[in-house]
């Protein structure tokens, strides 16, 4: 997942757009007050798609930040919420696993999540869950 912050010196606050890993909206957030008229530009040039957010950065005035993902073991630990097995073990795969991949983990955890609760089974041991690629499945 991207995140992105756009700044426009029209609108007082900043709009916040997440893309999933093929470049579609998945969530967008308003963090300012949006007048009628400014409500209406912002949905007559919407970036469904993150291309779409890339080309308003020609637009005068207009800044598009790209927010560094937290990438952390705590983060992963603690999204993951099986915590068994070894922790400092766990962690080692962590630290030599590449940026790229741990994007990856963090997109299919909530998934593997689902398919283990609708299938009635236990999660793997965090350890094995990255040792086996779980998330390439």
């Amino acid at each position: 997942m991207r995140e992105f912050i756009f700044y426009s010196p029209k609108i007082d606050g900043d709009l916040c757009f997440s893309y999933d890993d093929k470049g579609h909206l998945i969530k967008f957030e308003v963090k300012a007050e949006l007048t009628e008229g400014q409500f209406r530009e912002t949905f007559s040039l919407f970036p469904f798609r993150i291309e779409l957010l890339q080309k308003l950065k020609t637009n005068k005035g207009i800044r598009i930040k790209e927010i560094e993902p937290d990438l952390s073991f705590e983060r992963f630990w603690n999204f993951y919420e099986n915590k068994v097995g070894k922790r400092k073990m766990t962690e080692n795969i962590w630290k030599n696993m590449s940026k790229e991949d741990k994007v990856k983990v963090f997109a299919h955890i909530k998934r593997y999540k689902e398919q283990c609760r609708f299938n009635n089974v236990q999660m793997a041991y965090p350890s094995t869950y990255l040792n086996q690629e779980y998330w390439r499945d």
